[in-house]
């Protein structure tokens, strides 16, 4: 609050006085940090999982589970990231720096279709698992692209890479080989070689910028200039945008395929280390809802600057040695050096 000061000065010359005011109790150096709300955006609709785990029994010491499950995704790519702001300053009314730092990050591609029939034979310290035999072969599909990778700092000025690959598709296949050619039983077995591809999806993710009310940031590094002029400081609109570029992938492969007594069968897989990129499309995201923190700046210890609106009389002439001269000094947040006049306060 605004108080009237006194302050006595010996004239102990003529013409003007010069008078200055200092403020002991003012501390410097606050850092106040200011945890933020989680930042979340998503591309495409939401993902689905159903899975019985693994059920099962155990008879004689052999324990035999199954797991049976099917998911379906619908997300193209998402983001969400945790972090903080922090506001350092050394008084005010005056100058702060604002930036932003970033705690645990994730990114998740996640679209597509698969569904799995799996066994576990667990027997003597031994265990298997694999694919349940004699069931269609939609029992046991991949085609969902799905990944995920950690970030941090908003993932400004970084870039993130998620991909993955399902099952193969068969191109063509020629036989090659029956038992018949060496005088055994046609069926017996067969041996075909063709041509498959396989399916890829690559999302590059890059952390474009983080919009604030006080200013928009690019890099980890970066920092605002804000002026403090009140006991508490919002940051309102923050909101982190991510670039999404996508490219799909073809890789050509050999195959070999091996078929016994018509119920086994295997195909063997000869990758040729090629890959054909094929652009996709290109877009942003940016986070929903947006966020906000307030920096509370009384808490910090951070005394208010001194601030002086009048002096009255604004010069003075020189007075005899020993007398005196009242000045008149109005203002704001004088440190407790200074005397007010009695019942007032500084």
């Amino acid at each position: 609050m605004k108080c009237p000061l006194r302050i006595f000065r010996p004239a102990c010359f003529a013409g003007l006085l010069s008078i200055s005011l200092t403020s002991p109790d003012i501390t410097l150096g606050a850092d106040l940090i200011q945890p933020l709300g989680t930042l979340a955006a998503q591309l495409g609709g939401p993902s689905y999982e159903l899975s019985t785990d693994w059920q099962g029994f155990n008879v004689f010491g052999i324990a035999v589970q199954v797991n049976l499950g099917a998911a379906i995704g619908g997300t193209a790519a998402s983001v969400s990231m945790s972090g903080s702001g922090d506001l350092q300053f050394s008084q005010y009314p005056g100058n702060g720096s604002l930036t932003f730092s970033g705690g645990a990050g994730n990114a998740t591609m996640d679209i597509g279709f698969q569904t799995w029939a799996q066994y576990r034979i667990t027997f003597a310290g031994f265990q298997g698992e694999g694919d349940l035999p004699l069931l269609p072969g939609i029992a046991n599909t991949d085609l969902r692209f799905a990944d995920q990778q950690p970030f941090n700092s908003y993932m400004l000025g970084n870039t993130v890479t998620l991909s993955d690959t399902v099952d193969d598709v068969q191109i063509v296949s020629v036989p090659a080989v029956d038992s018949a050619e060496f005088d055994l039983p046609p069926g017996l077995f067969d041996i075909s070689i063709g041509i498959s591809i396989t399916p890829s999806l690559t999302c590059e993710l890059t952390g474009v910028r983080l919009d604030t009310s006080a200013g928009t940031f690019y890099s980890a590094g970066d920092a605002s200039n804000v002026y403090l002029n009140a006991p508490s400081l919002a940051v309102s609109g923050i909101v982190q945008t991510t670039h999404c570029s996508f490219t799909a992938g073809v890789s050509p492969n050999g195959t070999v395929e091996v078929t016994a007594f018509g119920l086994w069968d295997h195909t063997g897989t000869l990758p040729t280390g090629l890959n054909i990129p094929i652009p996709l499309a290109t877009t942003d995201i940016s986070t929903t809802p947006s966020q906000s923190i307030t920096f509370n700046i009384q808490s910090s210890g951070i005394s208010t600057a001194p601030a002086i609106s009048t002096i009255s009389p604004s010069t003075l002439t020189g007075l005899p040695a020993g007398q005196t001269q009242l000045i008149r000094i109005i203002g704001s947040s004088f440190g407790s050096s200074e005397k007010c006049l009695p019942g007032r306060s500084c």
